[in-house]
């Protein structure tokens, strides 16, 4: 970032990828053409796009944008809506060491293996998902559902 000559792709910008990918359903048609498997974007015949990692997923777009449409159309692919959690707590214990969590449950793990299991044990009890409309630096709004 300090270097000046630094470029960055903006893969949505590139005129030639847009022209071999307008849209998602291009995108999941050249996936599924070359056995390429993706369970988010295995979704596609829904109208609005998601975007995960590890860290959670984001989902915004079409249907989306409008306030009518109620965010639970949108399939919690990490987890669980709260209604459909369980109706029993689930106590969970986190160890830290120099401030970093370093177990879970009592089982030591790595750091990776600890976002996973985090993200499984709030998924299936129905936590972390939300819907915030904000304001793009270009001025727009957007609504997501993450």
């Amino acid at each position: 970032v300090i270097d000046p000559n630094f470029k960055v792709y903006a893969p949505w910008r590139d005129p030639v990828l847009l022209d071999e990918f307008p849209g998602r359903t291009q995108m999941l048609a050249f996936l599924q053409k070359h056995n390429i498997g993706h369970q988010i974007v295995s979704q596609a015949k829904k109208r609005y796009s998601t975007d995960a990692n590890v860290l959670g997923l984001s989902n915004e777009a079409e249907d989306l944008e409008s306030m009518e449409t109620p965010m639970t159309i949108v399939n919690p692919i990490m987890g669980v809506w709260p209604k459909d959690a369980p109706d029993k707590e689930e106590a969970v214990t986190l160890r830290f060491e120099s401030g970093r969590c370093v177990a879970i449950n009592g089982k030591k793990m790595k750091p990776i293996e600890i976002l996973q299991t985090a993200n499984t044990i709030a998924g299936r009890n129905g936590l972390g998902i939300s819907q915030a409309l904000e304001n793009r630096i270009l001025g727009t709004k957007s609504r997501g559902v993450y």
